[in-house]
């Protein structure tokens, strides 16, 4: 791109040179930011919608760490209300976006859905501590640990999952979900490996617990 812009630029300084009048400076201007757009623009076709993901994403972090604690401090309290009134032997949905955007509505047992967007595993066990009803709950679903393995290792979003689990031990069935595989275009094949490991891992912490599936 810097090649073909250079000779554009070069090409336009011999005119000028030789005295040709033509074309305004401002119409140089305007033909040179035009060849660049046209290359962005080819970057970004190249590169396929994973560039455009990563972007998104990476403004989106921006967005949720000036504007999310407000949002999810009033989520939290909404949620702590609509728990303080769940009838006894309900199924809890609890965990990240992943809970947050399952219809828990259409299944046929009563259940509260406890899902927020960008939680983490220690953000779960601190709003368990606070539930009222949750050890008189049917089950317990637990969905949690991608938004940890983005920037955490594996032993250490394992060593607070254990936490999670035991902190919850008078909670008579509790079902603990793997973390999903993500698509390597959009946070890489790394990542992916952590979950793998993750889950594997996870596995082996729930066959301890006699609570825990």
């Amino acid at each position: 791109m810097a090649t073909v812009v250079n000779v554009l630029k070069n090409t336009l300084l011999r005119i000028q040179g030789n005295g040709t009048s033509f074309l305004s400076y401002r119409n140089k201007i305007f033909i040179l930011i035009y060849f660049f757009l046209v290359h962005c623009l080819l970057i970004v076709l190249v590169f396929g919608p994973s560039l455009y993901i990563k972007v998104s994403l990476k403004l989106n972090n921006g967005l949720a760490g000036k504007f999310g604690e407000h949002t999810r401090a009033s989520i939290v309290t909404m949620h702590a209300r609509q728990e303080a009134n769940t009838s006894y032997n309900s199924v809890y949905f609890i965990g990240d976006s992943m809970v947050q955007g399952f219809n828990t509505s259409r299944l046929s047992l009563p259940t509260i859905n406890l899902g927020i967007g960008h939680d983490r595993i220690s953000h779960v066990a601190a709003r368990l501590k606070t539930y009222q009803n949750v050890k008189s709950s049917k089950s317990l679903l637990i969905s949690v640990g991608v938004n940890d393995l983005r920037s955490k290792s594996v032993a250490e979003s394992i060593s607070d999952y254990e936490k999670l689990i035991s902190q919850n031990h008078k909670v008579s069935n509790i079902l603990v979900l793997g973390v999903l595989p993500i698509d390597s275009k959009l946070l890489g094949l790394h990542l992916n490996r952590k979950v793998s490991t993750f889950n594997h891992k996870l596995q082996v912490i729930a066959s301890m617990y006699a609570n825990v599936n």
